[in-house]
């Protein structure tokens, strides 16, 4: 992703450093989008990009991969451009003896 008018600061998806090439960080790898059952960060992983004053949010919906050489030839990506960090209205969900409980309702 590279902005038009500032075509000088590059591919706001990449590092400003380059990661090391064999990371096994997250964060790292989080760009990259790999279609191996190995892969540091799955294919299908939301991934969410800080960029400058907002958020690019990006997820492969559905993929194919060619069987005789396990590369990907067509794949549906979802991108959306957000104001407001994505992460933050997440809650997660626990179970506590059949009650179901937020992070934020810690009693």
């Amino acid at each position: 992703m590279i902005d038009p008018q500032r075509r000088y600061l590059g591919n706001y998806l990449v590092a400003t450093k380059p990661p090391e090439p064999l990371s096994d960080r997250p964060q790292d790898g989080a760009w990259w989008l790999d279609p191996s059952p190995y892969a540091i960060v799955p294919l299908q992983a939301r991934r969410v990009f800080k960029v400058e004053d907002f958020y690019c949010v990006i997820q492969v919906k559905d993929y194919h991969v060619l069987p005789e050489n396990h590369l990907p030839d067509s794949m549906t990506v979802e991108i959306r451009f957000m104001e407001t960090d994505p992460r933050q209205n997440e809650v997660s969900v626990l179970f506590n003896h059949g009650h179901r409980r937020t992070t934020r309702d810690r009693r």
